[in-house]
């Protein structure tokens, strides 16, 4: 789990959830928009496989700096260089 603060404690509830079967770790990074996110879930999932999943949550402060299209470029350009593992990404934008 690689997310701003809206991804916080978002590991702990999937630990929780998931029990000891998986094994979860959480990266969060408060205020940080999707070039930070991506590249630091880059920098953390070089040894993942095809049997594991990354979750990316992120956007609402790009959005919010109205910068939501460069938040789409780092998102695609993350995805397309990760083919060695699940990637999923959630959005949360707050009004």
């Amino acid at each position: 789990m690689v997310g701003d603060s809206f991804a916080k404690g978002i590991a702990g509830e999937l630990v929780h959830n998931l029990g000891s079967a998986f094994e979860v770790i959480g990266h969060v990074r408060p205020g940080s928009g999707m070039k930070v996110i991506t590249e630091l879930a880059n920098q953390k999932i070089t040894t993942l496989t095809k049997k594991d999943m990354v979750v990316v949550w992120g956007g609402a402060n790009d959005i919010a700096r109205n910068e939501a299209n460069n938040a789409l470029t780092h998102i695609i350009n993350s995805v397309k260089s990760r083919k060695h593992t699940n990637v999923l990404l959630v959005s949360t934008y707050k009004i």
